[in-house]
């Protein structure tokens, strides 16, 4: 594997910008092993395996992770981990002072009561007697979760998944008929006498059908029966007409001929 396999590290060994890096093997001892999946916080299951080739960039170890021999190898020192993520350099959120009265004072002494609680929480905290700390949800950031660990997102139902085929089923339907409409075929151009003329040197479309239907009955007798089943592939007979006009008209290869009429060079040579 020439790529690190930690999430959101995009280092690669053959991009020019990770020549002086290093990739590492998972070690052998089971239980370090498995403190580096849980540092690099991937799963083992069929979206990630563990294998021979499986590394892990320099850039997720501290320098001092690292000792070199006396051939000047870089190499890791027995026993380390990877400690070094994106998402370990997210610095907490400012913390912000929320004045708060968690007890309503009683009419014998109350204020005297709330002050001693209040003179022990900031003993405790080390803040203002009248004052205490929290911190709010927006001001701290959180890493979100790798998407190999998006457990909450909710299944499919059958109706859902239903819907999503019958969206797919459509898309592909579409595709289908854009790509038979951008075929080389007589009804691409068929009502184009312009067309008909370039391609053909007929003048338009009534009088190549005319000449085709009255080379018809011979055309299918010109060749023998395994030649003809073979021809058939290429489409209709109109289209191989159309086909052999292309060539005695336009002077086009057999080789750009296969390429518009999808067909094999062989076809066009036996058509």
């Amino acid at each position: 594997m020439s790529y690190c396999c930690v999430p959101k590290c995009n280092s690669n060994k053959k991009k020019d910008s990770c020549k002086l890096k290093t990739f590492h093997r998972f070690p052998v001892n089971s239980a370090i092993r498995q403190e580096w999946v849980v540092k690099i916080r991937r799963d083992i299951g069929p979206h990630f395996k563990i294998a021979n080739n499986t590394r892990v960039c320099s850039d997720h170890f501290p320098e001092e992770s690292f000792t070199k021999t006396l051939c000047g190898i870089r190499k890791l020192k027995e026993g380390v981990v990877p400690t070094v993520f994106t998402w370990s350099s997210i610095k907490p959120g400012r913390r912000k002072i929320v004045r708060t009265a968690s007890h309503v004072a009683t009419a014998t002494g109350g204020e005297d009561a709330l002050g001693e609680e209040s003179d022990e929480s900031s003993h405790s905290v080390g803040q203002d007697p009248q004052e205490d700390i929290a911190c709010t949800s927006s001001e701290v950031e959180t890493s979100l979760p790798y998407a190999d660990h998006d457990y909450t997102q909710r299944p499919l139902s059958l109706e859902e998944q239903l819907q999503e085929a019958c969206k797919t089923i459509a898309l592909q339907e579409e595709e289908i008929s854009t790509l038979r409409s951008n075929q080389f075929l007589l009804k691409r151009f068929q009502c184009d006498d312009k067309q008909i003329q370039f391609y053909t040197g007929f003048r338009d479309y009534s009088t190549l059908k005319s000449v085709f239907t009255a080379l018809q009955p011979t055309a299918e007798h010109m060749v023998r029966w395994s030649q003809a089943q073979k021809v058939k592939q290429a489409g209709e007979h109109i289209d191989q007409f159309i086909l052999y006009l292309c060539r005695v008209r336009l002077g086009c290869l057999q080789q750009d001929l296969a390429n518009r009429f999808n067909v094999s060079q062989s076809t066009v040579s036996r058509i």
